[in-house]
């Protein structure tokens, strides 16, 4: 056999040993990535969100109800006693997952969004015209700032509406429709002090 022949031969025959080692490399490190790597589902169990109340803080008889316990968009949020006939006025108490889209105001403080217990699909929000209604949530998604809620000691700061707060007019009774509007002092006809409790 020529000289160059038998040269020829011997990595030729290497070669498919080297393959198959650097096959059973890389095989071997997926191996390990698919084996460590978790599905979703094995992630922490969920934790069930808080169901609340939420209500006057000086008044805590008077809660934030769905008029007439009509679970969809666009229904407007009213004061009603439980023992008077609010069938509504429990809520989940969520924070807005911050994933590729969040709101801005929301990316480094506390912000809460208080989803309608009957169709999680729907929040307290602050209405275009700074009433209160149903809306889409989109907690997952980061939120929708209309449903998204600051607390500011015992207030609710909207997200949208800047410095508007969560507000009732009184007298106190039941039907009267929840707002947004400016922060003001204490002891006028406009209660803003809200307390939230485990329902």
């Amino acid at each position: 056999m020529p000289f160059f022949l038998s040269r020829l031969r011997r990595p030729v025959r290497l070669l498919p040993r080297v393959v198959m080692l650097m096959l059973v490399a890389v095989l071997a490190a997926l191996g390990t990535v698919v084996v460590t790597a978790q599905p979703a589902s094995a992630a922490a169990p969920a934790v069930p969100p808080q169901r609340v109340t939420l209500c006057l803080a000086n008044a805590p008889e008077f809660c934030a109800d769905v008029k007439n316990s009509v679970n969809t968009s666009g229904t407007p949020i009213w004061l009603y006693r439980a023992r008077t006939g609010a069938k509504d006025y429990k809520w989940y108490l969520e924070r807005p997952t911050c994933g590729v889209a969040c709101i801005p105001e929301c990316a480094n403080t506390i912000c809460y969004a208080f989803v309608d217990v009957q169709n999680t699909d729907q929040c307290l929000a602050a209405s275009a015209n700074r009433g209160t209604e149903l809306i889409a949530c989109h907690i997952l998604e980061g939120g929708t700032a209309r449903a998204l809620w600051k607390p500011i000691g015992n207030h609710f700061r909207n997200v949208f509406w800047v410095a508007q707060d969560l507000s009732v007019n009184g007298p106190l009774q039941d039907k009267r429709y929840l707002y947004v509007t400016p922060s003001v002092p204490s002891g006028g006809n406009v209660w803003q002090a809200w307390t939230v409790r485990n329902a």
